[in-house]
């Protein structure tokens, strides 16, 4: 069995702010080329319907007199609207890709949430920002991400690290990549990237601390980031939640 052959689920967090349909299909694309089954994980969070909850706005029943909140209806369909086409345009894809895929109900936060399941999965973060423009009529639609950012952490994951890398690579998903570490990157390491198809760059000083890590995730510059769940341990989770409801890129944590 090969080392990505040993991880077989990639888990995407659902909430009430859906996933755009570019970022759905760049997903199924990389749950393909890496031989994935996917995991639709749809979140109900708890702390916004306690919020929805709070007496702002009721309206009464002429039916049957009953008070009723507008903000939790409100709330409540909005959910199951976003979760539902969010569970059909993934489906079809899916199906339309031959990749194997379930979904499973859950509450909290994305990152608590993803973090809850089974640890030999790995997660996919959608950004809250759209960060794909939509390719034009008679455009190449590939590689669609112009620029991958890889963190490595100079730890027994860092092979697994490139081996998904060069995956997406080798199938021209990828444009260019940025391999960071903390000191100097291993040559060896690195070799089969520089090698690749894609533009390689490597790059010291990468951030190990927590705040620096927030940092990066926050403030990313690649289309989509990808790092070892083990590396993200320095980070609280409240921390690393905001930063990845603030991040522009997609983040993929491998396990």
């Amino acid at each position: 069995m090969s080392e990505l052959q040993t991880r077989t689920t990639i888990l995407v967090p659902i909430d009430y702010h859906g996933i755009n349909p570019a970022t759905l299909e760049t997903l199924v694309l990389i749950a393909r080329l890496l031989n994935r089954r996917l995991l639709g994980l749809i979140l109900e969070n708890p702390r916004l319907q306690r919020v929805a909850e709070l007496p702002f706005t009721t309206e009464i029943l002429l039916s049957s007199g009953v008070e009723r909140s507008l903000e939790r209806d409100h709330l409540s369909r909005h959910h199951s609207q976003v979760a539902e086409d969010t569970r059909r345009r993934l489906l079809a894809l899916a199906q339309q890709a031959s990749i194997e895929l379930d979904f499973e109900d859950d509450q909290g936060e994305r990152w608590h949430a993803a973090l809850s399941r089974n640890g030999e999965s790995d997660i996919f973060i959608p950004p809250r920002r759209r960060w794909q423009t939509p390719p034009s009529p008679g455009k190449a639609r590939y590689p669609v991400v112009q620029r991958l950012g890889l963190l490595l952490g100079g730890g027994p994951m860092d092979r697994r690290l490139v081996a998904t890398v060069l995956a997406l690579e080798e199938a021209g998903l990828v444009a260019s990549v940025y391999v960071l570490s903390p000191g100097r990157p291993d040559p060896e390491l690195c070799s089969p990237l520089l090698r690749g198809r894609a533009r390689c760059h490597l790059q010291s000083g990468a951030p190990t601390d927590a705040a620096g890590l927030a940092n990066l995730i926050r403030h990313s510059p690649y289309d989509l980031l990808i790092i070892a769940r083990d590396q993200l341990a320095a980070l609280p989770e409240a921390t690393l939640d905001r930063a990845l409801e603030e991040a522009g890129g997609q983040v993929m944590v491998v396990s």
